[in-house]
């Protein structure tokens, strides 16, 4: 199996961007304070915010993550 130089960078890559994200997610759900395009939104101030900025990490998360594992479990 011949592992392209591209597939060597960009995994590696996708699953930095991945672990940051979950980063973001785990540290919004145990402060109540979620960093949006470096605004600070606070879980009691705007809920509704909130939990769309957390679902929306949370899911970018999912989807490189589970791509970067995909790729490595080739």
């Amino acid at each position: 199996m011949v592992i392209s130089l591209r597939t060597l960078i960009v995994t590696p890559l996708v699953g930095a961007l991945g672990m940051w994200f979950s980063y973001h997610v785990v540290r919004a759900l145990r402060t109540g304070t979620a960093n949006v395009h470096n605004d600070i939104v606070r879980r009691s101030e705007r809920p509704v915010y909130y939990w769309t900025a957390v679902f929306l990490q949370a899911a970018f998360a999912t989807v490189l993550l589970l791509s970067a594992a995909r790729v490595l479990l080739r």
